[in-house]
């Protein structure tokens, strides 16, 4: 076994694609460290996962990829990401003359 820190939103299954480079590790990454198979998360988590790492995970590792797919729902609740004026088009495309916020 060895031992990583999730960066902050990253899964089960973004930590078992990225290190050991198959989802199907997820499963025993959870028993292992006694969390849900859902589990998201936050900064500084420490999880033992397994040594086995295949040609995806140390492709990951050469290109230094970082990813984290999961939301960690610290948006405040006033943020509206498209105003409320807009239509989509028939090429689904949301049309509006607003820009977004960020």
């Amino acid at each position: 076994m060895r031992k990583i820190v999730a960066l902050p939103g990253q899964s089960i299954l973004d930590i078992s694609l990225l290190y050991c480079g198959d989802i199907s590790f997820a499963w025993d990454i959870a028993r292992t460290n006694a969390i849900p198979l859902t589990a998201t998360f936050e900064k500084n988590t420490t999880l033992s996962i397994p040594d086995d790492m295949n040609n995806v995970a140390k492709v990951f590792k050469q290109e230094k990829v970082v990813f984290a797919t999961g939301i960690i729902d610290d948006t405040p609740l006033d943020v509206q990401w498209l105003l409320e004026s807009g239509y989509w088009n028939d090429a689904a495309y949301w049309n509006d003359a607003a820009i977004w916020n960020e």
